[in-house]
């Protein structure tokens, strides 16, 4: 895929929000579509897990797709490393596995407005932003970071 015009890719975590909330931050920002990025679409929030949050998008008007291929596997999620080694482990390592991917949820950034999902509220802290940012990079995409907990202005 050949960098040319500028898309927006917008990142959100869902920690500590209700799908309420989430929803109203989705709407406001004019999200059409949701990437769920996480490798188990798995939550103990209500609401928060795959096929519910599928469900509840759709009745809200917002398409739900899921790629797991761009999480982090539960295998290196419960290693005894700092959470800064395993980003830099997803940038270095397994991000590469995956090129085919990254150019899928590209391709789905450009078609409509689109955020990647996953739980932490600081995309810093989250293996969503390091996607961004490759996909920043590779493809020339503006990166937004939302939060839930911040009402103030649609794009914060």
């Amino acid at each position: 895929m050949e960098p040319t015009r500028q898309t927006t890719v917008y990142t959100i975590g869902y920690e500590g929000a209700t799908t309420q909330k989430l929803f109203r931050k989705l709407h406001a920002c004019g999200i059409e579509q949701l990437l769920d990025i996480r490798a188990v679409p798995f939550s103990r929030k209500s609401g928060f897990s795959g096929d519910e949050l599928r469900t509840l998008l759709t009745a809200e008007g917002i398409r739900y797709i899921s790629m797991p291929r761009l999480g982090i596997p539960q295998q290196y999620r419960h290693r005894e490393i700092s959470s800064e080694s395993l980003l830099v482990f997803y940038e270095e390592v397994l991000l590469r596995k995956v090129p085919d991917q990254i150019e899928r949820a590209a391709r789905l950034c450009r078609a409509r407005p689109t955020v990647l999902l996953c739980f932490e509220a600081d995309a810093h802290f989250c293996h969503r932003g390091r996607l961004a940012h490759r996909m920043e990079r590779l493809y020339n995409f503006q990166v937004v970071h939302l939060r839930v907990d911040f009402d103030l202005l649609p794009g914060f």
